[in-house]
């Protein structure tokens, strides 16, 4: 589905939580210290949810947005996250960040 994402149970299969506030495909997802951080292609978002209940804890799109940059997107990029440091790193198309979690 395009709209929504969805936890389950491991064991059961069965539909713990649904958040209906993300858009389109998760490129790559990685869970850090109880929450999920993720890239979106259909709102060109950078995601962190937590991975307990879903709800979102926030969705940034790229700061560098310009007439310039028109092309600037998080959809296609990895995120890559330094569990030492806590930090996350993250690209636009155009630039390397490196965004520092949440405690």
């Amino acid at each position: 589905d395009y709209m929504g994402m969805w936890g389950l149970d491991k064991a059961t299969g069965a539909i713990m939580w649904h958040n209906a506030t993300i858009v389109g495909s998760v490129y790559q997802a990685k869970c850090f210290e109880g929450r999920v951080y993720f890239t979106s292609s259909g709102n060109s978002t950078l995601y962190c949810i937590n991975a307990t209940n879903g709800k979102s804890i926030w969705a940034e799109r790229s700061p560098n947005y310009s007439n310039r940059t028109p092309d600037v997107s998080f959809g296609w990029s990895g995120v890559v996250i330094d569990p030492v440091r806590k930090v996350l790193f993250v690209s636009d198309n155009y630039y390397l960040m490196c965004i520092k979690l949440p405690e």
